[in-house]
């Protein structure tokens, strides 16, 4: 996966895309392209009914039709997607009801269907134009009645009232499983009155691609789910998790005792898990891993270290210890105690002691000097490098954090805070931002702000750079991870999330960016936050009628005080994504895990199966084709489709973002769904260079399939990371006893720094460890031959079982290796995915590989090759009907397409333009 494509190329490709989409529609023959508004049996004309995009929040003010009378959902096999509808009425109307059928195509095969409510919250006093480029006249952060839960309708008891003069919306919540056949289906969508009679009706059509969204998900998530909040609600922590799984979201903690029988472990659609003792059925749950618990992590360990799907399930196990570290001199300042780098490279030794090699995530929001206290001047005038680093090095030169999470703005391009003269926020609110930002510096001297990416890198460089070095001088067989993490507003609407004010698109966008910046995980800290800032927010409980509700939605109306100098309020649901049924004011037996669902879980699912496209399109087609997907819809973090900055003239102007996102996700599957009925097995060749990596910036490398032609990118180390360029200047070497501290210069640049080296006693390289018995061992060194002090052995439980043999469960010392064999154990077995044993390798005598659905192929009709205008030739006219496709000023028919696409790649595009012109000169 390659990040950051340029700006130009992005342009270019979406240009080429536009074409594509349309070339979508002709190929797949989408029956809404030729749809006639259906009059029902006993049609009200008082009321009007039109579609919407899922991820299109529809506000009670916006009562315009859109211009859809039917729509397509396009889903792929085990996915759920959603179409949206809106009434609007001048009148009121009490006790309506709505209805659809199962979807169902021409053999019979159907997917199960629901009309879901949705019910609204008031949002004002927003700071509305915080996010980059706005004016108050372009804000799309706006004011008003938002959607947001989101309950089956027939957990309505009455019907419901469509109010006069308000939009109300509705989701269709559409499901298929792995079995769905792919093709089209259709349902039809019933209004009804209060007399039960059909007032309002449509036919609504549902695509399912030929390829299946795998239970095992590329991203990983963590949600913290706080049981407390839970149990006060009645809602128990298993049905809360279940409902998120359900979704694709993983929750922190697993239900039950954390143990090699709970069946969460090996569960393929759970991709993460915090490792902890287990979530109490009459308990809340700590937000972070205790210190004090540390020490039972080893029997845990033990136990799941012997599973036989081990080496299947480690990487989903985590720590979280230690929440946003700052500077010693900035935890001072603020008095609240909180942690520092000290903290996190002594929970990190604490914790290795029980869970060898011990995954640790860090959520990280600012950067700062480091070591703390020294500077008796301010920072910024400090011109030798070589006396300080900041606290992100001090952590990566001690290794002590293996899932680095920083704050989302972290991956702002320096040139966009060029741009903007960006100088931290000392000034007040900035629209952008990175992690050099007001506790940066050392604040005891006045310091507000230092540049550490001029210094460093920008932050994905130089993680990214660090991991894939270490990975490959220690033999890793993973990459340390970079995972994301949003929390309150990110300082800015700039930045995707998924607040109540956040626009639908922009939490869908996130997940397409998440893939963009080659980040594999996202940490969100609260979903069902009910009662948090219950010293500001007693008065701030909305109870908006809806309709046929009122709820009663705490939805946590926080203020930024530095960020609104007016005192407008920029946060709304803040650790809050859904509610329990009470709060929706319907019954718990009437909805699915007794919850109320927001449209904000449907859209972060959505981004989820989206993100899992992506990557199985970057298996299919190489992370280049990828890549040109995201790059058709975001140019990185701060301009994306919707922000003023963002070049959509290459898109038709009658088509709003949310158009363009639906056909560039249509664009996506097709890619897909064609890739997959000749997927190639790739052979790739061994690459070339293709940008140089730099001091600070990476490089890049393309790889080539010889077989069919697609591109795969992968990162070169920056140079600093790689560290041949730096020579050693001074400083003061390290011996048996006392730390070193060298003083290293880059031969390149001239950026000077110091690196600490251990002293040999403490450092394992240079210690052999021999045992002194059952009981302790000692370590000897290698320079200086010293003996040292003996030490208990530190015992982890090892099975010399195998999958076909039996054996023992012995106790290894981990550091002289000395064995006490244990109880005899039975041999474990083979653990097949995809008819391999994740365990031994051996491969399964009974897999049968599956076959992909072949639908149907369409009648095609016949057309000469480049005859546009099928006229019987081949010329200029042509030609001028092919730069119109392209342009977007023409929509093309089926046979302007396949007479179009000369060079077959279900396109047409500026080579196709290339080949017709070949054509009419011959």
């Amino acid at each position: 996966m390659k990040r950051r494509l340029l700006v130009i190329t992005a342009a270019l490709i979406s240009v080429i895309t536009v074409c594509a989409v349309f070339s979508s529609a002709a190929t797949v023959s989408d029956p809404a392209d030729n749809y006639v508004v259906q009059t029902a049996e006993n049609e009200d004309s008082s009321i009007s009914m039109w579609f919407e995009h899922s991820f299109k929040k529809v506000m009670t003010s916006d009562v315009t039709h859109s211009g859809m009378d039917t729509y397509s959902v396009y889903m792929a096999k085990n996915e759920i997607e959603s179409a949206q509808f809106i009434l609007y009425s001048d009148t009121t109307h009490t006790k309506m009801n709505a209805s659809v059928t199962n979807f169902t195509d021409a053999d019979g095969n159907t997917l199960e269907a629901e009309v879901y409510y949705q019910m609204y919250v008031t949002l004002n006093e927003l700071a509305s134009t915080a996010y980059l480029g706005a004016t108050a006249e372009d804000s799309f952060i706006r004011e008003g009645e938002q959607p947001e839960a989101l309950v089956p309708l027939s957990a309505v008891s009455g019907g419901f009232k469509l109010n006069a003069g308000k939009s109300q919306a509705f989701y269709i919540r559409v499901k298929s499983t792995s079995e769905s056949k792919s093709g089209w289906y259709s349902a039809q969508l019933n209004i009804t009155n209060s007399e039960g009679q059909v007032v309002k009706t449509a036919t609504v059509y549902a695509y399912v691609w030929n390829f299946e969204i795998s239970e095992k998900t590329a991203l990983q998530t963590s949600f913290y789910l706080d049981n407390s909040y839970l149990i006060s609600n009645n809602i128990t922590y298993k049905d809360a998790y279940d409902y998120l799984l359900e979704n694709r979201m993983n929750a922190m903690d697993i239900p039950g005792a954390f143990s090699s029988e709970n069946e969460y472990l090996t569960n393929d659609r759970v991709a993460a898990i915090r490792v902890s003792p287990g979530v109490s059925t009459t308990l809340g749950n700590a937000y972070l891993n205790q210190m004090g618990a540390f020490e039972s992590y080893k029997a845990l360990y033990d136990d799941v270290s012997n599973m036989a799907e081990w080496d299947d399930i480690k990487d989903k196990f985590y720590f979280y210890v230690v929440d946003e570290a700052m500077s010693a001199e900035q935890q001072d300042a603020i008095g609240k105690g909180g942690a520092t780098v000290e903290d996190v490279k002594r929970r990190y030794a604490a914790l290795d002691v029980y869970w060898p090699g011990a995954n640790t995530v860090l959520p990280y929001h600012e950067n700062h000097p480091y070591p703390y206290y020294t500077f008796s001047t301010p920072i910024a005038s400090i011109t030798d490098t070589a006396t300080f680093k900041d606290g992100l090095q001090e952590m990566m030169e001690t290794d002590t954090v293996q899932i680095w999470c920083p704050q989302y703005y972290a991956f702002t391009p320096q040139s966009v805070l060029d741009t903007v003269n960006y100088q931290g926020l000392t000034a007040g609110y900035t629209p952008v931002r990175n992690l050099s930002g007001t506790i940066s510096g050392n604040i005891l001297y006045g310091e507000g702000y230092y540049n550490w990416e001029k210094l460093y890198g920008e932050f994905a460089d130089r993680v990214i750079s660090d991991n894939m070095v270490k990975n490959a001088k220690e033999g890793r067989e993973t990459n340390q991870r970079l995972w994301t993490y949003s929390a309150g507003w990110n300082k800015s609407y700039t930045y995707c999330n998924h607040l109540i004010e956040s626009t639908g698109l922009q939490t869908k966008m996130l997940f397409w960016q998440l893939y963009q910046n080659d980040i594999t995980g996202y940490l969100y800290y609260g979903t069902n936050n009910w009662n948090e800032y219950d010293y500001q927010n007693n008065t701030y409980v909305d109870t908006t009628t809806t309709g046929a509700k009122k709820g009663s939605f705490k939805v946590n109306k926080h203020v930024y005080s530095a960020a609104n100098s007016e005192g407008a309020h920029s946060i709304f649901g803040n650790g809050v994504l859904f509610y329990a049924a009470n709060m929706a004011k319907v019954k718990a037996d009437n909805t699915e895990y007794g919850l109320a669902g927001t449209i904000r879980i449907e859209q972060i699912r959505d981004g989820i199966e989206e993100y899992q496209m992506l990557t199985m399109l970057e298996e299919l087609k190489g992370s280049s084709a990828a890549d040109a997907m995201v790059a058709n819809v975001s140019d990185n973090n701060a301009c994306y489709l919707s922000l003023p900055g963002f070049d959509r003239s290459a898109y038709a102007a009658d088509m709003d973002d949310y158009d363009v996102m639906a056909a560039v996700r249509i664009e996506l599957g097709n890619e897909i769904e064609a890739a997959n009925k000749s997927k190639c097995k790739h052979e790739y060749d061994d690459g070339k260079v293709t940008k140089e990596a730099t001091c600070l910036e990476m490089g890049e490398m393309t790889y080539t399939c010889t077989k069919c032609g697609a591109t795969d990118v992968e990162n070169i180390p920056t140079l600093h990371a790689q560290g041949d360029c730096f020579e050693r200047t001074g400083g003061v070497s390290a011996n048996c006893y006392n730390d070193g501290r060298d003083i290293l210069k880059c031969t390149i640049c001239g950026y000077s720094k110091y690196v600490v080296t251990k002293a040999y006693h403490s450092d394992d390289s240079y210690l052999v460890y021999i045992s002194n018995g059952d009981n302790n061992h000692y370590a000897q060194c290698t320079v200086c031959e010293e003996t040292l002090e003996p030490v208990a052995h530190d015992f982890f439980t090892v099975y010399s079982n195998s999958c076909t043999e039996a054996g023992t469960a012995d106790q290894v010392c981990r550091d002289c290796g000395h064995t006490v064999v244990g109880e005899a154990v039975e041999a474990h077995g083979h653990h097949w995915r995809d008819g391999v044993c994740t365990v031994c390798g051996e491969k399964d005598p009974d897999y049968v590989e599956p076959t992909p659905d072949e639908p149907d192929e369409p009648d095609v009709p016949e057309v000469t090759p480049g005859d546009l205008n099928a006229d019987g030739k081949v010329n200029l006219a042509d030609v001028f009907i092919m730069k119109g496709i392209i342009a977007g000023s023409v929509t093309p028919t089926e046979e302007q397409m396949l007479a179009g696409d000369l060079n077959a790649d279900s396109k047409i595009n500026l080579a196709d333009i290339y080949l017709l012109k070949v054509l009419v000169i011959a």
